[in-house]
Order: C-alpha cells, then structure tokens, then sequence
C-alpha cells in the first residue's frame, strides 16, 4: 500500500509538472500578430496596420529589436496606402532605428516607405529623393529582395518624370532580382509595367512591349490565372493594332475571346466580339465582320448596357457602310448619336458624325454630307463656345450685381439729400426729428434689401458654377478656370496640364447597386479627388461619369505623377463603406498645353484622345498624349 501511494505521489506531481509547463495555446503573441499580418500582405492594408499596432507594445524588449523594426516597415508601407500624412512620421521613426542599429536593408525600406507618401502628398522631389537614397541602402545591405522592391518604385518614379530609359533599366533589373528570388507576383507586377512602359505613345516601342506582353502571359498561363492569360492576349492584340499588324492582331482577340468565355464573363465577350468585328471591317472583310458584331450587340441588349450598345451601334453602322447597306449603316449610326447625345459624350460624336458624313457621301447626298462634316467640326469648337459662353455668363452676374450697388447708392443719396432739405426746415423740431427716424429706418431697411440681393446673387452665382450632385466645379465652371489659368500660363511662360478621367464600367455600378448607389458613388469619387489634388489644382465633374483636373504650374511629368495619385487612391479607397460591396477604377488622359501653338478645344480632344487609349488599352490606368 505504502509502494502505490508512493507512485500515485510521482504520477501526480509529474502530472502537475507537465500541466504548469504546458503553454496556453489560447494566447497570442506579439510574433503571431506580425505573423498573421505578414500573411496579408498586399491583401488588406488597413488588417495588416490593426495587427501590427497591436503586436508593437509586445517588441519592446531588446531581443525583439529586429522583429520590431520589421513589423514598423509593414505598419509604415502600409498605412502609406491610405493615409500619406500619418506614414511620414513612422518613416521618420524607422529611419532613426534602422541607423541607429545600423540596419541597412530597413534603411531602405522605410526610405521607401517615406518616398510614396511624398508622393501620395504631392512632394515629387522629396519622393525621388528618398527612392534614390533607398536604392542606395538597399544595394549597401545587400538583400536581393529590398534592392529589388527599391530599383521598382524608382523606376515608376522616373517613368512619371519622362525619363524612359533609366524607368526601363530599372524595372528590367528589378525583374531580375525576382525571377532570381522566385517572387511569382512581383515578376508579374513588373512585367505588366515594363510591357505598358514600352506601349506608351511617348515610348512607341511596340515589339518590346509585345515581347514583355508575352512574358507576362507565359506567367498567368503558368500560374493558372486565366483572366490575367486573356488580359494579355488582349494588350498584345492592341499592340499589334498600333503596328497595324491586323492578322496578328486578330489571332490575339480571338484567343483571349476564347478564353474570357469559359470564364463566362459575357461583357468582356462581347467587347472582344465587337474589337474583333471593328478589326475585320478594318480588314475590308465586312462580311464575315458582322456576325460578330450581331453577337456583341445581343449581348450588351440583353444586359440592359446602353452604353456597350450604342459603341457597338457605331460599329455596326461603319459595317453596314462597308457592306453598301447605306440605311441600314445610317439607322445605327443617328441610334449611336441619340444616346451619345443625350450622355453628351463628345469623343463618340466626333467619330459618328465623320461616319455620318462618309455614309452621305457614299449615298451621293451631298448636301447631309456637308451638314455632317459641319457638325463634326462644330462639335470640335464646342467646347471653345462653352467657355466663351460661362465667360458671358460671369459677367452677366457680375453686371447685376454692380447694378443693383449703383441702385442702393443713388437711394444712399437721395434720402441724404431729403434729410439735407428737411433739416433745413427747422422750424418745426418735432417734424424734423421724425424725418430723421423715418430716414434712419428707411437707410436700414435699405441695408437689409441689399445684404438679402448681395446673399441671394451670391447663392445663385455659386448655383450656377458648381454641380449638384458631388458639389464640384460644373462644366462652365472647370472649363472657366482653365481658360483664366491658361491666360495666365501663356503670360507668365509657365507650364499647364489638363487631365480627363472617367469611372471604369459605371454602368455596372448603377446596375448592381442602383442609381443611388451610382450617385453615392460618384460623390465618394468626388471627395477622394479632392483629397488627392494639391492646393491649387481644380477637379470639375463635366457630365455623367466623366470629369476634368487642371493643374495650374504642373508640366506633362508632374501631371502624370498626380494623376497616377489620383488613380491609386480610387482604387484603395474603402468605398465600401458608402456603398456594400463597391469596387472602383478609373482611366486617365494626361496632357500638356502647348502655349501659343494649340487652342483650348484642341488640348482638351487630346486629352480626351488619351482617356479613350486608356480605355482601350486596359482601363485602370494613365496615358499621356
């Protein structure tokens, strides 16, 4: 007995032992918390900054140093994506740890870090300063993977600024490193920014964007990812487009039509379908154009998509004028006009009306032909009248106002005038001193009357220059101040850039969420706009989902660098918040205005130009014409 009291004695206190060394496995450590944020790296930016803040009061011992300064990297690169101002201090702060510990590969990931808030914050000097440092640190580390991260954002950096040929040597070594690292995504990410680098109408190395279009495709392929394998089809065909190169063209829409329908994806089927139509007829081989056109056009009716109809409309009538089928080409072509009328889209009446005059032409009605062509140039000076038109419009408030101050003063005057006479009449004191109430009264009255005209010519001016919905600057109002900035750039021989952007597939939006959520959404654009421009730079909603950004003192670099700004913090934004379930981008035109050589109307069809590649080439993206 005394033996097995003995053993149940060890048993028990073994037991006790092994239960007070176990760890409890409901407790989460600050390693954890890093860990499960480096998880969602390049998922969610704003999980990964909860975790992260959660986890730094846990690496404050000594012997956590390093995991510290890694975990403030994540918290500063990441909360660097949506907001700029509160990531420069933490940048600042790693910087002091990185030195201090003389932590080189941190070095240059927080410089990194304090370069994209510049330049999410507009301050395009300090950022290419900082990302030239982090180039540095990071080849003084010699972490393959930092100076890979370093040598892309310079590359983009420079890419803004016009300098092509360093943007490419950097991007092309940053590559390297992550084919050499096997990062899959970043080699991705950089295939599709050299490829787009070389494909910009500024760089014009078509072949060479062909050839990095291919490498990306071999990845999405490789991976599995079929929408990024039709994706790339598509651009190598808008490629071989530019080189004119139609059969090489035509074989690379038809692959990513293929594919795109086994995703079942029917608006990017019948875009294909209509692209592939629009390059047959290109082709002179309307015959076989239409079918593909019938089906597009069947497929945007059935969706309710107004828009992809009467773009297919517009194709379809350049088909039937191929064909000789004259009215039936005409049909299509006024059904294009009505709606594109009615969206006062400007880019697709340029194009329908030059078709309208062809098609007269062809008819041998000579006479439409010529009201065509005269509305085809008319559309071009539009624009001009608009702004002349608001210009009149100004002074017209401006007159009335000083009509109506000439109108309080002569009133001003004329009861000093009568108290003049009634106090030279002082013989009857009691009369006087009521003529002077009775002015005094009338000269308050006469103040409130003209502080209520003052409030409500205030009101209605303000009204009439800003639109209802987003309270942005409307269309007079924008196109006014471009032309007061343009005046004053071509006086004072400074740069000014315009940029035309537009919500990638809005009527998705008002479909899925209703024209509520479509306006929610337009007005959530709005304020993010705002916050991303700098002082000084004015955003304007011209119609629809369509809007324009002047940038006073901004050269063509400067304007792509804020527009690719403006770009990334659409697609960022937490819009869900507005809307459940809404997701955004947006597609940009950039240019430049050539002073005292092009007019108001011609800079904003070239910028218009450059929104329609952005457009066609890919969406979510910049383009500089």
């Amino acid at each position: 007995m005394r033996l097995l009291i003995t053993l149940l004695t060890l048993v028990l206190a073994t037991f006790s032992l092994n239960v007070a060394a176990a760890p409890d496995e409901n407790v989460v450590t600050a390693k954890d918390l890093v860990a499960r944020a480096e998880a969602l790296e390049g998922k969610d930016p704003k999980a990964i900054v909860a975790l992260i803040k959660q986890a730094l009061p846990g690496l404050n011992d000594p012997k956590d140093a390093a995991l510290n300064r890694k975990a403030l990297g994540m918290l500063c690169i990441n909360t660097a994506v949506f907001d700029a101002k509160s990531a420069l201090p933490i940048a600042e702060q790693g910087l002091k740890l990185a030195l201090s510990a003389g932590d080189a590969k941190h070095e240059a990931i927080f410089l990194r870090c304090h370069g994209y808030a510049n330049e999410q914050l507009g301050n395009m000097g300090a950022a290419a300063a900082s990302y030239e440092q982090g180039v540095v640190a990071a080849e003084r580390s010699g972490d393959k993977e930092a100076l890979s991260d370093a040598l892309a954002t310079r590359g983009e950096s420079r890419s803004y600024r016009g300098r092509y040929d360093e943007a490419i040597a950097d991007l092309k070594k940053s590559y390297d490193l992550s084919v050499e690292l096997k990062l899959k995504n970043s080699q991705r990410y950089l295939l599709s920014s050299i490829a787009n680098l070389y494909a910009d109408t500024n760089v014009g190395q078509y072949d060479k964007a062909i050839e990095y279009y291919r490498k990306l495709l071999a990845e999405n392929e490789s991976g599995g990812n079929k929408a990024g394998t039709a994706t790339a089809h598509f651009n190598i065909g808008s490629t071989l487009e530019h080189k004119e190169e139609y059969e090489a063209a035509l074989r690379e829409y038809r692959l990513a039509y293929n594919i795109d329908r086994t995703l079942d994806d029917p608006s990017s089927v019948a875009d294909e379908e209509r692209v592939i139509g629009a390059l047959l007829t290109k082709q002179n081989k309307a015959v076989e154009a239409l079918p593909w056109i019938e089906k597009a056009l069947a497929t945007f009716r059935k969706q309710n998509d107004a828009d992809g109809v009467a773009r297919v409309q517009l194709t379809r009538g350049i088909t039937f004028r191929k064909l000789g089928r004259l009215s039936d080409s005409m049909n299509d072509l006024d059904a294009s006009r009505k709606y594109f009328e009615a969206e006062k889209n400007d880019r697709y009446l340029v194009k329908i009306h030059e078709e309208r005059a062809s098609t007269y032409a062809a008819a041998g009605d000579w006479h439409n032909a010529y009201e065509a062509s005269n509305t085809f140039r008319s559309i071009r000076q539009k624009l001009d009248k608009g702004l002349l038109e608001e210009q009149t419009s100004r002074l017209r408030v401006q007159f009335d106002t000083e009509k109506k101050e000439r109108e309080n003063l002569a009133l001003q005057i004329e009861n000093r005038h009568r108290g003049e006479a009634l106090a030279a009449a002082n013989k009857v004191r009691a009369l006087q001193w009521q003529v002077i109430v009775l002015g005094v009264a009338l000269m308050v009255l006469l103040a409130l009357l003209g502080l209520r005209q003052f409030f409500k010519t205030r009101r209605l001016r303000i009204l009439a220059m800003t639109d209802e919905l987003t309270t942005l600057p409307n269309r007079r109002h924008i196109l006014t101040f471009l032309g007061d900035q343009a005046k004053i750039a071509y006086e004072s021989e400074q740069p000014i850039s315009l940029v035309a952007f537009d919500i990638d597939h809005f009527k998705n939006v008002n479909d899925v969420h209703g024209h509520d959520g479509g306006d929610t959404a337009l007005k959530a654009l709005a304020g993010i706009a705002n916050q991303a421009l700098r002082r000084g730079d004015r955003v304007g909603r011209i119609g629809g989902e369509e809007f324009l950004v002047v940038l006073p003192g901004t050269d063509r670099a400067g304007a792509m660098e804020i527009a690719d700004r403006l770009r990334r913090s659409i697609e960022v934004s937490e819009l869900e918040k507005f809307v459940p379930g809404l997701r955004m981008t947006i597609s940009l035109g950039v240019v430049e205005w050539n002073a005292g050589h092009e007019s108001i109307d011609a800079l904003i069809k070239r910028a218009d130009k450059a929104l329609y590649e952005a457009k066609n080439t890919g969406r979510n993206r910049v383009v500089a014409n």
